[in-house]
């Protein structure tokens, strides 16, 4: 199948699926990772579907067994329904659960269109959410297989074979010193399993040292595990290419090649060159999780229990911090700054590998040096004390960060303090109280003072873009709620007023606010810097922002469709130009100039009109103007066009344009305009007197006369003649 081709199968089902009330996405190049990984994944909060997808012009598509084991895999872990979807020509759509297809003489499995249409679903069935409810009133037969089936995994439920503890980076030379640690409580031989790195190269454990524990060691040749007490198994001079100290994948492989455990590290985890291994924290946490592991003391403990104890992180908080206490901040403890924990666990904790960490990396230890007692009692608190330590929080902005090992447990930032007033967490609020280190912060005073405060802006900001304004807001016990945000110079507004409302009493803010500059195509503002403003709740802020350059997405620059046009520092508009004109007569086209600039501009100003390449006003530079423009001056110049008079009535374009001195290229506006047809009357409308008469014409007017004249002489012949 070609690639293309299974592409667009892959889109038209996954379609299908959403018009059905699935959401999936489709895993492009699924087949480009060690990793297993299906074409669609799709589900509708209720199933989960994982689909190996095939497009056929035969009756019949082979698979191979390790596929379909790893589409299987995947689905285990992520939860979902393992499915093989084969689209035949001409005959939709047919999908089939891996267990049921047919292996080959080969070894390969087979999925063809008798066995689908035996044993298949097409794709109505397939979403039909009575569907497995049927299928298993069709399949009582198998209850009994299926009840004993469940009666032995349940044996096993609690099974845990993972990949527990690795060393990717040991202190100076990697050789001979990484390991893998596999922890297993339904496993005690590993021999002939393999491990697999992100090269793909494949290494079979070997055992060497068989011991009765639940730890295996995985290591190199020449790894010291004469004191080890675990089962150690070797796989050659490295760890498959040796393993990457940026990053690397661990895959533990059994005898038919099934995924056991796999493990995608990052150094940022932790670990990188410093004598520690990374430790996974709990059995049951996911393996690819970052928060899944932390720093081994310095060593690790290959081959035991790991030297990092699990622990309930939620409980753990940032409760109370003072950043500027009266007098010396780094004075000895209980004095100073401090920050105060809270545990909200029913369980004492120990905090002995925990520390501080503000924005700029200063670190504070939880030790004895800080703190009375590493050890957190239940629903209790602990104050954390910087003891002489210099810089650890600032006074106008900071952040503080508590980590246990290389993990985050709780953060907190701040964008300014009073001195002597602590940041306290009320009804998971911060606000500003007096301190209360080891008590509840209700015992500390509410402060009555309203903050606005901007924090963070997009500098170097172009007219017409939408930036955005990063607020602190303190809101205190005042009814007031209106905030008013915008950018000005001393005498405009130079984007829209943005105003919100703040609620509640005692809160405190982050947000993020958009902020519309206005355009500037007319140039009516200079690039400049400009005041930033927010005031509201009694209190202002301002920060100065350079505004430089026109987002051109919002102007036309070049051949304007409409009567307006920027040229770098020069703006021109038409103020007054004909929509219709007459033949032979003078088109006044007005043309309005400013130089906003701080330098003298000369100018050549000139107009016609035309249809494709034809002027029908003479020449087309024939009225050119030569115009000097004075800095930060404007003046308005008069262009006129006659249209020739043999031009054929019709619409034709009036263009205008303008080129400053040392320039090539002129900017220009074009316009439509009507060229009228002359009305040749022969009657003034005005006095209905004849101004003219030809001699045909005057001719026909006597004619009636004529004959009566002839008529009357011939009656009058006729009436003498009978009288006589």
């Amino acid at each position: 199948m070609s690639k293309s081709k299974g592409s667009r199968a892959e889109r038209e089902l996954l379609a299908m699926f959403w018009e059905n009330n699935f959401a999936g996405y489709r895993a492009a190049g699924s087949g480009s990772t060690p990793l297993p990984s299906p074409d669609l994944l799709v589900g509708n909060g209720k199933r989960y579907l994982a689909i190996e997808c095939k497009s056929i012009k035969t009756k019949a598509k082979y698979l191979e067994e390790s596929q379909v084991r790893e589409l299987i895999e995947f689905s285990r872990r992520f939860g979902a329904e393992p499915w093989i979807g084969l689209r035949f020509n001409n005959l939709g759509w047919y999908f089939m659960q891996p267990n049921k297809l047919v292996k080959s003489k080969k070894g390969s499995l087979i999925a063809s269109l008798e066995i689908l249409k035996q044993k298949g679903l097409n794709f109505n069935e397939l979403i039909n959410k009575f569907i497995f409810f049927i299928l298993f009133i069709i399949s009582m037969k198998k209850l009994l297989i299926i009840i004993i089936l469940i009666f032995c995994l349940a044996i096993n439920v609690n099974a845990i074979t993972v990949i527990n503890e690795f060393m990717y980076d040991p202190s100076g030379n990697d050789n001979n010193k990484e390991f893998i640690e596999i922890y297993s409580d339904e496993i005690n031989n590993f021999e002939n399993y393999t491990i697999e790195d992100l090269s793909g190269n494949k290494d079979i454990l070997n055992l060497v040292k068989q011991v009765n524990s639940n730890y295996f060691l995985i290591v190199e040749d020449e790894f010291n595990y004469q004191d080890i007490n675990a089962s150690v198994y070797t796989i050659g001079s490295t760890i498959g290419n040796n393993l990457n100290n940026d990053k690397d994948v661990i895959i533990l492989r059994d005898q038919e090649n099934k995924i056991i455990d796999l493990v995608y590290y990052y150094s940022d985890w932790g670990a990188k060159n410093n004598g520690k291994s990374l430790e996974r924290i709990s059995f049951n946490s996911n393996s690819n999780d970052k928060e899944s592991w932390v720093e081994s003391k310095e060593g690790g403990s290959p081959g035991k229990e790991n030297s990092i104890k699990e622990i309930n992180f939620n409980s753990i908080k940032i409760n109370e911090f003072l950043p500027d206490p009266i007098g010396n901040d780094d004075a000895s403890m209980p004095q100073g700054e401090f920050i105060e924990l809270y545990n909200n666990h029913d369980e004492d904790i120990n905090l002995e590998d925990f520390y501080l960490q503000d924005e700029f990396g200063h670190k504070v230890n939880i030790d004895n040096t800080h703190t009375l007692n590493t050890i957190i009692k239940a629903n209790d608190y602990l104050v954390v004390y910087v003891n002489g330590f210099s810089g650890f929080l600032n006074n106008d902005e900071d952040e503080v960060n508590l980590f246990y090992s290389n993990i985050l447990v709780d953060k907190v930032s701040y964008s300014f303090s009073k001195e002597d007033f602590s940041w306290s967490k009320v009804n998971d609020n911060w606000i500003l109280t007096n301190p209360s280190p080891g008590k509840s912060n209700e015992f500390g005073i509410i402060v009555n003072k309203s903050s606005v405060k901007i924090l963070d802006f997009e500098d170097n900001a172009k007219f017409g873009d939408l930036i955005e304004v990063k607020l602190q807001i303190y809101k205190a016990d005042t009814n007031k709620n209106a905030i008013d945000l915008f950018l000005e110079d001393k005498e405009n507004k130079i984007s829209e007023k943005v105003n919100f409302n703040i609620f509640g009493k005692y809160v405190n803010y982050t947000i993020n606010v958009p902020l519309q500059i206005y355009p500037n195509c007319d140039l009516r503002y200079n690039n400049s810097k400009y005041e930033l403003k927010v005031s509201g709740l009694e209190d202002n802020d301002k920060k100065e922002i350079k505004v430089n350059g026109i987002n051109e997405k919002l102007c036309n620059i070049k051949g304007s469709k409409e009567n307006k046009v920027r040229s770098d520092d020069v703006y021109f508009e038409l103020i007054n130009f004909p929509d219709e004109v007459e033949k032979n007569k003078d088109v006044i086209t007005k043309v309005k100039l400013i130089n906003n600039s701080t330098e003298i501009q000369n100018l050549d100003v000139w107009s016609y009109i035309f249809k494709g390449r034809t002027s029908i006003s003479g020449g087309f530079n024939e009225n050119l103007k030569k115009v000097k423009l004075n800095p930060n001056a404007e003046t308005i110049i008069e262009l006129s066009n006659k249209v020739d008079l043999h031009t054929e009535p019709g619409e034709y374009k009036l263009r205008v344009r303008i080129k400053k001195e040392n320039r090539k290229t002129p900017d220009e506006i074009t316009i439509n305009i009507m060229v009228k047809e002359i009305n040749e009357n022969i009657t003034n409308k005005l006095t209905n007197n004849i101004i003219y008469e030809s001699s045909d014409i005057k001719a026909k007017n006597y004619t009636p006369y004529i004959l009566i004249t002839v008529l009357i002489l011939i009656i009058l012949f006729l009436i003498l003649r009978k009288g006589l």
